[in-house]
C-alpha cells in the first residue's frame, strides 16, 4: 500500500495527500485496485489555505573544497550566489568574475558548476534560526476533533477552516489534518534562486515542454497549470507545503518517485518538480479522461472532487488554467 498526496484539496484516494484509494496504477478513491493516499489534492490543503508563502527556509550548504593551491576549486551548491560564495570565502564578488572568466556584471552560477575561490580561504556558515513549518496530524482510531484542537491548541472552527471539512465536521481514519504550525531549527537561509528569475523561468517552461511531450500532456495545458500554481517560479512553498513550480506536496513526490518515474526525486531541483507534477497530471488525464475534471483533481484532489464535486475556489481555478491554455496556444 503507498501513500500518495492529491493536487490539492482533501478527501482520500487517489491523489497526492492524504485518504487511501485502491488502484491498479495506484491513485484515486475507489477507482482500481491497489490502496493509495488520495484526496486532497497536490497540496492536502492546498488552496484551502493563504496561498503561496516564500520558502520558510532552505538550509544553507557549505560548498565543498576539492582542491588546493593559489585557489581551491568548490562545487556550486543549490541556493549557492556569488554574493554567498564571497562572503563565505572573505573575497569579492569581482574577485569571483575575474577567477572564472565570468562576463561583465554576470551573476549567473548553477548548482554543481564548479568555481574556483581564493586558495586556503576557509568557508563560514551562518548562525541556524528557527522557523515555523506546516505540522499534520494523521487521523487514528479515537481522534476526535474537540480532542484534536484541544491537543494542538487550537478551535474546532479553525481546523474544520483550514481543513475545508463538512458542515458535519466528520473525520475519517487516515485523513491528514492540517493542525497548525511547528518551530524547527534551521541553517540560515540562501536564495533558492541562483540565476535572474527571468532566465529560470525560461528554463521553467523549456523543462515543462519537454515533460510534457514525453508524458504525452497537452504542453499548454502543462504550462498553463504551472503558470497558475505559481507563476514559473521555484522558490515558492505555499502554506501547506506544496513547493516549487508545479506546487507538488512532498507526498505526493514520493509516491510518483516509487511508482510512476523509479528514482529519488528532490522537489527543490527544477527538473524533478517539474517531473513530478507534469507525471500526476497525466495519470489524472488518463483516469478521468476529461482535461477540466483533471485539472479539478490537480487542485482539489481527485477524489474530493467526485465526493463532494467542484468548490467555487476549484471552479474558478479550472476557468483560470483554461483560459491560461488558450492564451500558451496562441503563443
Amino acid at each position: 500500500m503507498g501513500t500518495l498526496a492529491s493536487a490539492a484539496g482533501e478527501g482520500r484516494a487517489f491523489a497526492f495527500t492524504r485518504g487511501v484509494l485502491a488502484v491498479p496504477l495506484p491513485r484515486f478513491g475507489p477507482l482500481l485496485m491497489t490502496a493509495f493516499p488520495l484526496g486532497s489534492g497536490q497540496r492536502l490543503l492546498g488552496r484551502r489555505l493563504p496561498g503561496l508563502a516564500r520558502a520558510l527556509a532552505v538550509p544553507l550548504l557549505l560548498s565543498v573544497v576539492l582542491s588546493a593551491g593559489a585557489t581551491s576549486v568548490i562545487k556550486v551548491r543549490k541556493g549557492d550566489t556569488l554574493s554567498d560564495i564571497a562572503k563565505r570565502y572573505h573575497t569579492s564578488v569581482a574577485a569571483l568574475r575575474e577567477l572564472n572568466d565570468i562576463p561583465g556584471n554576470s551573476n549567473l552560477i548553477y548548482a554543481g558548476q564548479s568555481l574556483r575561490v581564493p586558495g586556503g580561504a576557509i568557508a563560514t556558515q551562518a548562525a541556524p534560526r528557527t522557523v515555523r513549518v506546516p505540522r499534520y496530524h494523521r487521523v487514528v482510531s479515537g481522534d476526535t476533533m474537540i480532542g484534536l484542537a484541544a491537543r494542538y491548541q487550537t478551535s474546532v472552527s479553525w481546523l474544520q477552516a483550514a481543513n475545508k471539512l463538512p458542515k458535519s465536521r466528520v473525520i475519517r481514519l487516515g485523513d491528514q489534518l492540517f493542525v497548525g504550525y511547528a518551530p524547527q531549527t534551521v541553517a540560515a537561509p540562501a536564495a533558492l534562486t541562483p540565476v535572474p528569475r527571468a532566465v529560470l523561468r525560461t528554463r521553467i517552461k523549456s523543462l515543462i515542454r519537454k515533460e510534457a511531450k514525453r508524458a504525452g500532456v497537452d504542453v499548454n495545458l502543462a504550462l498553463a497549470v504551472a503558470y497558475q500554481e505559481s507563476g514559473f517560479q521555484m522558490d515558492v512553498v505555499s502554506a501547506a507545503g506544496a513547493v516549487g513550480a508545479m506546487q507538488v506536496m512532498p507526498d505526493t513526490g514520493r509516491w510518483v518517485s516509487k511508482y510512476i518515474v523509479g528514482r529519488p526525486l528532490n522537489l527543490s531541483a527544477p527538473e524533478d518538480n517539474v517531473v513530478a507534477g507534469v507525471r500526476f497530471l497525466a495519470l489524472l488525464m488518463q483516469l478521468t479522461g476529461k482535461r477540466e475534471v483533471a485539472v479539478a483533481g490537480y487542485y482539489q484532489g481527485l477524489a474530493s472532487v467526485k465526493r463532494n464535486g467542484e468548490y467555487a475556489d476549484t471552479k474558478a481555478y479550472v476557468r483560470n488554467v483554461l483560459f491560461l491554455q488558450r492564451r500558451f496556444g496562441r503563443g
